[in-house]
């Protein structure tokens, strides 16, 4: 198996007549991917970093459209939005005033997470504070709406080339190099602006390779040398091997996935080789600030940057909605898939009388929703655990917003990604044989799934996917939810690593009993 994901990040080791050694980091930018990659041999890759929204081409392309820009030179050639774009910012005519203008939001700072939704956003909303004609009138507006954009763009990819370098330090894996490839990295800016990155640490420098410009964007060269490389070490797929539109870098390994295409839960080689970072065995924990510090009641997540980007990247991602009927969750307090149940539980007074609040409007309209904290608003949904009288509108409090559900009366969190709608199916009063009851657990049937698009990962390589709905195998993205966990008292965690454990087989393992420590036999 191998696409034009693997292509890209393989051109290097054709063009360059001394190739960069393994393991190599590999950014990979263009109109479909923005990708950092971790290349640890021809077929096996670690995903550093991806897109939350658009690619960086794409955004790139967008912007060239919003400053109107040619696609042709002088000569009337095509040279494509990514270069007008270059040329346009790299322009000073002579007698042009060009403005400054504020520089643009940071997306996700000291985070391996890209996202070009905001920096091409900001210049759609500076644009149209505007009037219509100001692009045609006003060249200088236009270079440095250029400038900024790429200034925003391009310094985004620094830093997470910079936070991947430390990643890889951290782990103890030597990068050999950075191969930067795919349509935009023909940029010379771009090229400019990582070569002085890789000059950090003036004592190992790393080298940046690039392949040439007319080797950056897609072309049948890459593929063909991949797929040469591949026949050369006798990498073969079988006939049977199931045609997919996408496919994950990480799962490029055939032993490594289930005959549809899909990474094997029993059986992973790259779960105990050295392609995957050791486990940490000395943890660092540590505490730091809430991730909006400056969160005060009613005001909600406004002058947040970190919350307001999240906001704003899911309303231009949408949501996918989920029968499941037809998909179990299988995830957040799943007490069992066919009925789909999910459980809550909720602390009562010492007395036994005094339910919480949330509690009472469960038993008594019979139906809930729960909704997963990210992140970006964590404390707006802290805020609703005060202790204020029942007539307080903790909605109001908050700052979140309210949106209708599909098929249960209670609203969702508009901000949440990952929402249910419940309807009671039973409630059972937890208490010690001689007190009054300390808690009630609530179970819920599930009705209705709601899912962040730019956090599904939807499973587009399925073998029989159905148009206008979600196929039965699907997940989240963790890195992507950003979900907070309770770990008692008022701290909270964030998710920062993981790993897999294979469920064994038995056919595989057997043979190690001898007949021992097996019922019946000696």
């Amino acid at each position: 198996m191998f696409g034009g994901q693997q292509a890209h990040a393989l051109t290097s080791l054709l063009t360059e007549s001394d190739p960069p050694k393994f393991p190599f980091l590999t950014l990979l930018v263009s109109g479909g991917h923005t990708l950092l990659l971790l290349a640890y041999s021809p077929t096996k890759f670690k995903i550093l970093a991806t897109t939350v929204d658009s690619a960086i081409g794409q955004a790139i392309d967008s912007v060239a459209r919003l400053l109107k820009l040619s696609w042709h030179d002088e000569h009337g050639n095509l040279i494509g939005a990514g270069a007008a774009l270059e040329r346009l910012a790299a322009s000073s005519p002579p007698g042009v005033s060009i403005p400054t203008i504020k520089p643009f939001p940071v997306a996700f700072p000291n985070l391996l997470s890209f996202s070009f939704a905001g920096p091409k956003g900001e210049v759609n909303r500076m644009l149209g504070k505007l009037p219509p004609d100001a692009v045609d009138q006003d060249e200088g507006l236009r270079i440095a709406i250029a400038r900024g954009f790429q200034e925003a763009a391009f310094g985004q990819l620094e830093e997470k080339v910079k936070l991947a370098l430390r990643w890889c330090d951290k782990r103890g894996v030597k990068v050999n190099g950075l191969v930067a490839s795919g349509g935009v990295a023909s940029n010379m800016y771009l090229r400019e602006r990582l070569t002085l990155a890789l000059r950090e640490n003036p004592e190992e420098p790393i080298p940046l390779i690039c392949p040439p410009p007319q080797l950056c964007t897609d072309n049948a060269v890459m593929v063909g040398w991949a797929g040469l490389y591949r026949f050369l070490v006798k990498d073969h797929d079988p006939f049977d091997i199931d045609l997919k539109p996408t496919w994950s870098l990480e799962d490029l390994s055939s032993e490594d996935v289930t005959p549809s295409g899909r990474p094997s839960p029993h059986k992973s080689e790259s779960m105990a080789t050295s392609e995957r970072p050791p486990f940490n065995n000395e943890p660092s924990f540590k505490y730091t600030q809430s991730p909006n510090p400056g969160f005060k009641p009613v005001s909600g997540l406004k002058g947040s940057p970190f919350a307001e980007e999240w906001i704003k990247q899911g309303e231009e991602a949408g949501f996918t909605v989920v029968d499941p009927k037809t998909t179990a969750p299988g995830y957040f307090n799943v007490v069992n898939s066919d009925p789909p149940i999910v459980s809550v539980s909720f602390t009562v007074s010492a007395a036994g009388t005094k339910k919480k609040d949330t509690c009472n409007n469960i038993l008594t309209n019979k139906t809930f929703t729960v909704n997963i904290i990210s992140e970006p608003f964590v404390e707006a949904a802290n805020w609703c655990a005060v202790d204020s009288p029942a007539n307080v509108d903790e909605w109001y409090g908050s700052g979140l917003t309210k949106e209708k559900s599909t098929v249960v009366e209670p609203p969702r969190v508009k901000e949440s990604a990952f929402s249910l709608e419940c309807e009671l199916y039973q409630s059972i009063e937890l208490k010690h044989p001689d007190k009054p009851p300390g808690g009630i657990l609530v179970l819920g049937l599930v009705k209705m799934i709601h899912v962040r698009n730019d956090v599904l990962i939807h499973p587009s390589n399925h073998p029989n996917p159905t148009a206008g709905s979600v196929p039965r195998e699907w997940t989240v993205d963790p890195s992507k939810l950003r979900a907070v966990s309770r770990m008692g008292g008022i701290t909270y965690g964030r998710i920062g690593e993981g790993f897999e454990v294979p469920r064994p087989v038995w056919a595989e393992v057997k043979d190690n009993y001898d007949g021992r420590g097996v019922a019946g036999e000696h």
